[in-house]
């Protein structure tokens, strides 16, 4: 009976724990609202901020460029590398060199990610689609797309991307990156649900033996 208690607060502690590295979706990075321009392929490289409260970074991640009305706009896919890429956008894959992570839908404006997705805090990203927008935002104001941040501009899908540090028409792109703080790898329930049951069975087999 006392091991099944202990059992029972270890299972109670994981379940806490797997708790506490879960938070709700927060703006981690954002730049805009300005103006337009015609026909291109945006991409941005962002330095993250600090996680902070123990957090290693951030999973559910959302990413989102605007258009000259200010509605978020998210079509075809969205790439997320760890070093920057000069080539074209119809050669970005899973292949490209710095892959990290490819976008599986676009909801409400929005490229969204698989859930186990994490980006590090404190690590530069650069974040570039492989299809071109009618119409997309720089920022002519300079906005705040932090420290040693890049904009990216492409003209067409076979046009090599080239980096500004005032972006195409001297601004830089209006996008929201988004994400849910996270404390790294966490117990999924399924696990938790057989922790329980293993630990349970050791209860048992330990009650028959004594």
């Amino acid at each position: 009976m006392r091991f099944l208690k202990r059992a029972m607060a270890v299972t109670l502690f994981v379940v806490a724990c797997f708790t506490a590295g879960q938070a709700s979706a927060a703006i981690i990075a954002s730049n805009g609202p300005s103006d337009g321009l015609n026909g291109s392929f945006p991409g941005v490289s962002i330095l993250l901020p600090s996680a902070g409260g123990g957090n290693v970074g951030w999973n559910n991640i959302e990413f989102s460029f605007f258009n000259s009305d200010n509605s978020a706009n998210a079509s075809g896919d969205l790439f997320i590398l760890n070093s920057q890429y000069l080539g074209t956008p119809s050669g970005l894959s899973n292949a490209t060199a710095g892959f990290v992570a490819q976008s599986v839908s676009a909801i409400g404006g929005a490229w969204q990610f698989d859930s186990s997705l994490i980006l590090n805090e404190l690590t530069t990203y650069y974040f570039l689609t492989d299809e071109g927008f009618s119409w997309v935002t720089p920022n002519g104001s300079g906005g705040t797309v932090g420290a040693g941040a890049l904009s990216y501009f492409a003209s067409g899908a076979n046009e090599n991307y080239f980096a500004s540090s005032s972006g195409p028409a001297g601004g830089d792109w209006d996008y929201r990156l988004q994400g849910t703080t996270t404390t790294g790898a966490v117990p999924e329930p399924s696990i938790l649900a057989l922790l329980s049951v293993g630990l349970a069975v050791i209860g048992f087999r330990r009650r028959k033996q004594a």
